[in-house]
C-alpha cells in the first residue's frame, strides 16, 4: 500500500514487487488447501471456483479503482494513490478474513480426512486394484500422460492469463489507443465475466456431476477467443 510507491528508483520497484510475490507465492499455495475443507459442504468445482475468484476479483478490485478514479489524461505522478487505495482494500479484506473466516477444527478435518482416505481404499479394492502397490510408489503414481499432460496445459493456458494480468492495459493503451481510464472501464468487463464464468461453470459442472466436457469447451473456447481478441 505505501512502500511499493514510494520506491525511489526502478531497481528498489523491482527488489519490493519481488517481495510482494514472494508473499503472494505463500497465498496460492495455502489457499488451495481450504478447497478441503469447502468441498464437503459445496461441490468440489464451486470450492474451486470460489477459489479461482479471488485473483480475478483481485484484478477486477484494480480496475474498477482505476477506472473510477483515474482521470482521461493522467499526470506522472499520479499513480501512488492507486496503490494506497488497493492495498487499503487488501487490508480490509484481510481483517475481514483474519476475524471471519473460520477453519476446520483440527479433529473434524482429521475426521473428514480418514472418512475420504477409507472411501477411496473401498473403491479401489472393489475395483480390483492393489492399494499396497499403489501406495509403494506414489510419485511414480503420478507420472502418467494424463497428468503431466495437463499440468502442461493449465501452465501454458495460465500464461494467458498472467499475460492479461500483467499487459492487458498496456495492450489496449499502445494498440488501440485507449486511454488508461477507458482501458480499465474495458478490463472490468474482462475480469466481471470471468468471475462469473468460473463460479457458474464450477456449479454446473457439480450440477451434472462430469468435468472433461467443462474441460474440452473452455480449452476450445479460450483458444479461439484468445485468436480473435488478438
Amino acid at each position: 500500500a505505501y512502500v511499493l510507491p514510494a520506491a525511489t528508483n526502478k531497481w528498489v520497484f523491482v527488489i519490493e514487487s519481488f517481495v510482494v510475490g514472494i508473499i503472494e507465492g505463500i497465498a496460492l499455495v495455502a489457499t488451495p488447501a481450504l478447497i478441503r475443507d469447502f468441498s464437503p459442504q459445496v461441490g468440489r468445482a464451486t470450492a474451486m471456483g470460489f477459489w479461482t475468484a479471488g485473483p480475478v476479483l483481485g484484478s477486477l478490485v484494480v480496475t474498477v479503482v482505476a477506472s473510477n478514479t483515474l482521470p482521461d489524461v493522467v499526470p506522472t505522478a499520479l499513480w501512488q494513490h492507486e496503490y494506497h487505495i488497493c492495498g487499503a482494500v487488501g487490508l480490509v479484506v484481510f481483517a475481514i478474513t483474519l476475524f471471519g473466516l473460520r477453519e476446520l477444527s483440527p479433529q473434524i478435518r482429521d475426521q473428514l480426512m480418514v472418512t475420504m482416505r477409507d472411501r477411496i481404499l473401498v473403491e479401489a479394492r472393489a475395483k480390483g486394484l492393489d492399494v499396497g502397490a499403489m501406495l509403494h510408489r506414489p510419485f511414480r503414481q503420478l507420472f502418467k500422460v494424463d497428468v503431466v499432460v495437463s499440468a502442461i496445459a493449465v501452465s501454458l493456458m495460465l500464461l494467458i492469463y498472467y499475460t492479461a494480468v500483467a499487459f492487458g492495459l498496456i495492450y489496449l493503451a499502445t494498440v488501440f489507443g485507449f486511454s488508461t481510464k477507458n482501458a480499465n472501464g474495458l478490463l472490468n468487463w474482462n475480469w466481471g465475466f470471468n468471475v462469473i464464468g468460473v463460479i457458474l461453470v464450477g456449479m454446473l459442472s457439480d450440477l451434472v456431476r462430469v468435468r472433461k466436457p467443462f474441460m474440452v469447451i473452455g480449452g476450445v473456447g479460450a483458444a479461439t477467443m484468445t485468436v480473435i481478441y488478438l
